[in-house]
């Protein structure tokens, strides 16, 4: 019975009344080369003191461009890699990891193609994970950059829709915030950069002093 509340409650519409904001949603920032697997993580903090439950939640996320020319895309299926972390909010207590064989996570596309995610999970046991300061990992989200081009900018945000809810044990709606992420495209191989030639004197110096240091101390010793 609680799996099916739990995906009920994921795929139905939700409303909220705003107040004041708990839980604090993040989206890590990453600079990848094109064609190059990226990952970015999608963690939650809470502001209320001695931390606040998160028994359910639900993310709608969504890809733009800021400049550039080529698409990214969140590949499908996604891997859903938070479930194996330690650091994922629910831990050994997820309906999702308790049912493997079940995607809980749909990419499908608003403006370009595969730009928006939605996914959520619930507990097992219906009674929360306390989050507090410390962030607690939600989602990790796969990107594929196949169809992107050096030099290309792009945004990952929270889309404050139906799809993206937070509840407690008591199925209390939760107030929320949140942040940006941003993936730069970088061309393939990077050129190393030269030291200047300052360092390279010295580290010829040091290199030098070590070498006479050596055979000073070989000479000392054969007196």
């Amino acid at each position: 019975m609680r799996i099916a509340h739990i995906f009920a409650l994921l795929v139905c519409l939700f409303s909220a009344t705003q107040a004041q904001s708990a839980f604090t949603v993040s989206i890590s920032s990453d600079t990848v080369a094109v064609g190059a697997p990226a990952q970015l993580n999608v963690t939650i903090t809470s502001d209320a003191p001695g931390g606040e439950l998160l028994d359910v939640f639900g993310l709608e996320l969504r890809i733009a461009r800021v400049s550039g020319t080529g698409e990214l895309r969140f590949t499908d299926p996604q891997s859903s890699a938070e479930l194996l972390s330690s650091k994922y909010v629910f831990g050994a207590d997820s309906v999702n990891a308790a049912n493997p064989g079940v995607s809980s996570v749909l990419i499908t596309t608003n403006t370009t193609t595969n730009d928006t995610y939605l996914g959520g999970d619930g507990t097992m046991s219906g009674s929360g994970a306390t989050v507090g300061t410390n962030p607690r990992l939600l989602a990790v989200l796969d990107l594929d950059t196949s169809s992107t081009v050096a030099g290309d900018k792009y945004q990952i945000s929270v889309i404050g829709s139906a799809f993206t809810f937070f509840y407690d044990p008591a199925l209390n709606p939760v107030d929320s915030s949140a942040g940006t992420g941003t993936l730069d495209i970088r061309a393939s191989g990077v050129t190393p950069t030269p030291a200047p030639a300052g360092a390279v004197l010295a580290l010829t110096g040091a290199a030098f002093w070590g070498a006479v240091r050596r055979f000073r101390s070989r000479a000392i010793s054969t007196v």
